[in-house]
């Protein structure tokens, strides 16, 4: 939506991990901001992931990088998480 604000992929600004997965990415970065944002489920969260880890393939990320910046999310995600009912 008009004024959502992400900060695209927060990818830890460690030398190679930075090197490999920084700054790629951002269109299925901003969806699962945006979803993240919304909230709801553990299903909902996993779900996102997913999405996140789909959106990375679908702009160009190869698989290894795209799995690798879906174990990030799944690993350090849970505290950006808005749980809902």
């Amino acid at each position: 939506p008009v004024g959502f604000k992400t900060d695209f992929a927060s990818v830890p600004r460690i030398g190679a991990v930075y090197a490999i997965l920084g700054n790629k990415a951002h269109r299925a970065a901003v969806l699962h901001d945006y979803l993240y944002s919304v909230g709801g489920s553990d299903e909902d969260r996993a779900y996102a992931d997913d999405v996140l880890r789909a959106g990375c393939i679908a702009d160009g990320m190869n698989e290894v990088e795209a799995f690798d910046m879906w174990v990030g999310v799944r690993a350090g995600g849970a505290s950006h998480w808005t749980p809902k009912p």
